[in-house]
């Protein structure tokens, strides 16, 4: 039994969220199901609760050994918060022996007045992004570019010469990864959010670093063209 967020965030603006639940059926894990039928016609009944006072969010049903079912449910009754939601599924069959349960989080965060938002379907993969330029719609983004390093891409951009950034962006591409230092290089980030060149922002030399985490993070969280924070890449076995 497995079953998320549709997305990976919701905001307080939104008054719908949806659940992906998933039941398949598996040779190796699990609780054994009771009485297969031959039909392929067996319920999984099902509640969605809160952690906090086990109130019912979505009480429903699901075909066993079926995947990718979506339900909705309220959103307005929850309070906002950047601490994620606990929520708890109950279900079985529909005799109710045996019962299994999983948990995940929600996250429902406070509406954000400036910059932009990124959120990723649980249920078909993706991302859909959303900033001034979208009129804050959050819409599918598939991010395509390239790395680019500052000292041998980006050092001439500024305001009076943004040709290089342009060209990049006339070719197609609607993204781009800086190798670059954001405290050094305003200029460069404040152009792509100007231009809304989708950028993910580079922070593998300082994630282990809190005081420089913070430091980076209020610095880009608001601008309008970030999708993404880069914060770890290829792992190596020695």
């Amino acid at each position: 039994m497995q079953f998320k967020p549709r997305y990976s965030l919701y905001l307080d603006s939104e008054e719908t969220g949806e659940f992906v639940v998933n039941a398949p059926l598996s040779q190796f894990f699990g609780k054994t199901w009771p009485n297969l039928t031959a039909d392929g016609s067996d319920q999984f009944v099902f509640s969605i609760n809160l952690v906090s006072n086990d109130d019912p969010l979505v009480e429903n049903r699901v075909t066993v050994n079926s995947t990718g079912n979506v339900f909705g449910f309220d959103l307005k009754p929850l309070k906002a918060s950047l601490e994620p939601i606990r929520v708890v599924l109950y279900g079985g069959p529909e005799g109710g022996d045996p019962m299994w349960t999983a948990t995940t989080e929600l996250l429902y965060l406070p509406e954000k007045a400036n910059g932009s938002v990124t959120k990723v379907d649980n249920l078909n993969g993706g991302m859909l992004f959303r900033n001034k330029a979208s009129n804050n719609t959050f819409e599918p983004l598939l991010a395509y570019g390239f790395y680019s390093s500052f000292d041998g891409f980006l050092r001439n951009v500024s305001r009076n010469d943004t040709s290089v950034l342009q060209h990049y962006a006339d070719l197609g591409l609607n993204a781009i990864t800086p190798l670059t230092n954001y405290r050094d290089s305003v200029v460069v980030f404040d152009v792509m959010n100007e231009m809304n060149l989708k950028y993910m922002f580079d922070m593998r030399e300082y994630y282990k670093n809190l005081t420089m985490v913070r430091e980076q993070v209020l610095r880009a969280r608001d601008a309008d063209a970030i999708f993404a924070y880069w914060t770890a890449d290829e792992y190596v076995c020695g």
